[in-house]
């Protein structure tokens, strides 16, 4: 093709950056006026433009610039049309958007397009305005295909989760996510609730430790004008808000007791009293929570109220942890990586020894360290190649994340300083385990690692001749049904090869769906 016939107009020096951040659209039309004009407007708000007079000149472009993050097609023009635009798109980067641009006569082929995977139209003539509202609409879209590749794995445990998650997402009861800090437990939260039936409605998050208890009260249940001192307007809270959609409570352990006892309610009556309010409000809300804390536990120290535990149980799900997914580290820091450079407009890879040290580390931040990692090492990488000293990772960290102490082992009568690491491991390991009665689950919380790391070296030690079976307790020492049911289920979930993925509906029952 000739360079002749495609422009491409770049703003983005310093002066004239902006939250588009040299985002590139492709802008296809064969009428000079319009295409130009959209370029220009699109420049002002900061975009890269590059442009295309027909489709041929258009494929050719979406073929040789993977970068381009928007397609904004003309429906009817000479040889390949704006449909046809879209198909190749569609086949050449699927995840591109594109929006068709159409005369009003023409609309019912714009529907077509939509149906075909535009995402949406524009009937000519059109004000900024509403290119402007699309664009934002189609950049948002992008952000959550973006958090979406933190799901993608390879790991048999948390595809188990996916697909389950998946299959309970169609159901109203609400939904507990358990999992350390950077597990991505808020977007799963997110994906349950684009996989829904309500997919269509309000997605409202509120972080419960991030606010004192009085300004998350009336943030979350709204009040009426004249309720308190500064009430000068009625406001909706986050339930009224989310009603018809779903409503993630991030960080529910840390909720206020008083707060839990109206929470509670709103889970069984469904509606809410704003404050200052003299008639309850009728809600429909679906509750997504996350936790990073065991709430069983809370509940025993009198921190979480057991109805309330009960109530979020149903449906639970367990994130495990970066370090237990080893497969999934070197695809999402690819993933990581790619994104990362598209922003800054080159390539890069990493080298076999960044890759090494990626698969090697523990990520104790999770997900979330990793991103930041490697977005900080493609700024700080000089040429096309990440390689280790980009990345900066503490090789302290590669060590046992949990070391017996030195004045423990010495009064057990170890000898710290002839023994391997494996070999205080193993001892610490099998202790633990014989002083929780056998319960594997409760010994791999109490040292800090994932059920099934334990599973697989207890299986080690019992191939090597150690003993690895104790007597289990069902009894914990109390009467509640919180200790009961909780047993069985962790006596269960001890022996069963399914993961951490429960769905318990009854408080006496632990069933596995």
């Amino acid at each position: 093709m000739s360079s002749q016939t495609v422009y491409a107009i770049k703003n983005c020096g310093e002066k004239d950056m902006t939250e588009n951040g040299c985002r590139k659209i492709l802008v296809v039309d064969d009428e000079v006026g319009i295409r130009r004009g959209l370029s220009t407007s699109l420049q002002a708000l900061g975009y890269e433009v590059v442009e295309a007079p027909s489709g041929e000149e258009a494929v050719y472009q979406i073929s040789n610039q993977p970068d381009i993050q928007c397609i904004l097609t003309d429906y009817k023009m000479p040889g390949l049309d704006g449909f046809d635009v879209l198909k190749e798109a569609k086949k050449l980067h699927p995840e591109t958007p594109v929006i068709m641009m159409t005369g009003h006569a023409n609309i019912h082929h714009a529907v077509s397009a939509i149906q075909s995977g535009a995402i949406d139209y524009l009937c000519k003539p059109f004000g900024m305005e509403d290119l402007e509202r699309l664009l934002g609409r189609s950049f948002k879209n992008e952000s959550k295909r973006e958090s979406s590749a933190d799901l993608e794995t390879s790991d048999p445990q948390f595809s188990l989760i996916l697909r389950r998650a998946k299959k309970l997402a169609k159901s109203e009861v609400p939904i507990l996510v358990e999992g350390a800090s950077g597990t991505g437990k808020e977007v799963l939260a997110r994906k349950i609730h684009e996989w829904s039936l309500r997919s269509s409605g309000p997605w409202v998050a509120i972080n419960c430790a991030a606010l004192p208890s009085g300004l998350l009260e009336s943030e979350l249940f709204g009040y009426e004008r004249g309720a308190f001192t500064g009430a000068v307007e009625r406001k909706l809270g986050r339930f009224e808000q989310a009603s018809g959609g779903t409503l993630l409570l991030d960080e529910i352990g840390d909720l206020d007791l008083s707060l839990q006892a109206k929470l509670l309610r709103v889970l069984q009556e469904s509606e809410v009293d704003r404050l200052g309010g003299k008639r309850p409000i009728a809600v429909n809300v679906r509750i997504i929570a996350t936790t990073n804390q065991d709430l069983a536990d809370l509940v025993r120290q009198g921190r979480f109220r057991e109805d309330l535990y009960f109530r979020l149980y149903g449906m639970r799900f367990k994130l495990p942890s970066l370090k237990d997914r080893p497969n999934d580290v070197v695809s999402l820091a690819e993933k990581f990586l790619v994104r990362e450079a598209n922003k800054q407009g080159r390539s890069l890879s990493f080298s076999s020894e960044a890759v090494a040290q990626l698969k090697n580390y523990p990520w104790p931040g999770n997900i979330r360290q990793l991103e930041r990692c490697v977005e900080k090492a493609a700024i700080l990488a000089e040429g096309r190649v990440v390689v280790v000293e980009d990345l900066e990772l503490d090789d302290g960290a590669l060590e046992l994340e949990r070391r017996p102490s030195r004045d423990r082992l010495s009064q057990e009568g170890a000898q710290p300083n002839t023994q391997s690491i494996k070999e205080m491991e193993r001892e610490v390991i099998l202790e633990s385990l014989r002083a929780h009665h056998g319960n594997r689950t409760h010994t791999a919380r109490a040292l800090g690692m994932s059920l099934r790391t334990l599973r697989h070296k207890l299986k080690q030690y019992r191939e090597h001749g150690y003993q690895v079976e104790f007597n289990r307790q069902i009894s914990i020492g109390k009467n509640s049904p919180l200790d009961a049911s909780n047993a069985q289920l962790e006596a269960f979930r001890a022996d069963s090869s399914v993961g951490e993925v429960f769905a318990c509906p009854d408080k006496g029952k632990g069933e596995n769906h």
